[in-house]
């Protein structure tokens, strides 16, 4: 079995995909603390998450028509609401993850990081 390829972008965020995310197996060695899953079928299982991480799933499909518009649009938003919660303190860390890591993992990411760092 191969490392996982979780890579850190900076500001607590890790970005992979939902491989990572299966093998990713000690999320404490990394200190996560919030996952953000984005597509419904990439959601852990009750039985996999860890206990101690907060979960936060955007059911969101890999397509053109996908509703990003709302994605981070309102502070009464749950998302942004849990987002808040993880840069509440400088000590969380926020892993990000998709099916591949290769388009809706790096968009929320660039969401995440113009929303909450002006970046």
């Amino acid at each position: 079995m191969s490392e996982p390829t979780i890579y850190y972008i900076g500001y607590g965020i890790y970005i992979g995909c939902k491989g990572d995310a299966k093998k990713f197996k000690e999320p404490k060695d990394r200190h996560i603390s919030h996952v953000l899953t984005l597509g419904g079928k990439n959601a852990p299982k009750d039985k996999d998450k860890d206990k101690s991480i907060k979960y936060y799933l955007f059911d969101i499909e890999d397509n053109p028509e996908s509703p990003w518009g709302t994605f981070l649009t309102g502070e009464d938003d749950p998302c942004v609401e849990f987002l808040k919660d993880c840069f509440a303190k400088s000590t969380n860390r926020l892993f990000v993850h998709c099916t591949e890591g290769r388009l809706r993992s790096p968009f929320a990411v660039r969401c995440i990081l113009i929303k909450f760092f002006n970046y």
